[in-house]
């Protein structure tokens, strides 16, 4: 699973969604495997990056192109201090791009 995950975040090219997603589906859902420390902290980055995945797709849809790996950089930029400035750094950050 970690493999997926690192997988997922190196996904540079904006059209890979379809991807991303036959990654997704290949993973199994929490709860199927035998509950331990390292499985939950696999499973808690997998939520993380399911979070990230969703995000691009929203964003996507306003004709926006961004990486699951750039939404992941942006959301861990502590100097976000508010959604709307999340979304205006992704606005510009897309623009560059």
């Amino acid at each position: 699973m970690l493999l997926a995950h690192n997988c997922i975040y190196k996904c540079e090219n904006t059209e890979e969604t379809a991807n991303v997603l036959a990654i997704l589906a290949c993973l199994p859902e929490k709860g199927y495997a035998k509950k331990s420390s390292s499985m939950e902290n696999l499973h808690t980055l997998l939520e993380e990056v399911q979070a990230h995945f969703r995000g691009v797709q929203l964003i996507q849809k306003y004709h926006v192109s961004l990486t699951v790996d750039r939404m992941k950089r942006i959301s861990q930029d502590e100097s976000q201090a508010s959604q709307e400035d999340l979304l205006i750094n992704i606005c510009q950050s897309a623009s560059i791009m």
